[in-house]
């Protein structure tokens, strides 16, 4: 068993050091788990043809479908 706080301030910083600690983990594993599918996010807003987008490859926007069919 670990020894008790010293004093006062000890105690109070190790009772907010964990959950912020957590939170900090809750926050990581919700950001990295957020990539998802391309084609849920908001429609393209780009005047540009659609290959100029990272996301062109998997896109299943109707858009990048007829891009894709066309010739270069």
């Amino acid at each position: 068993m670990s020894p008790a706080p010293s004093n006062r301030r000890e105690f109070l910083r190790d009772c907010a050091r964990y959950p912020l600690l957590v939170g900090l983990g809750v926050l990581g594993v919700t950001l990295a788990g957020r990539r998802g599918d391309p084609a849920s996010a908001a429609p393209c807003v780009k005047a540009r043809v659609c290959r100029d987008c990272a996301a062109f490859a998997g896109c299943a926007l109707p858009e990048a479908k007829a891009a894709r069919q066309e010739p270069l």
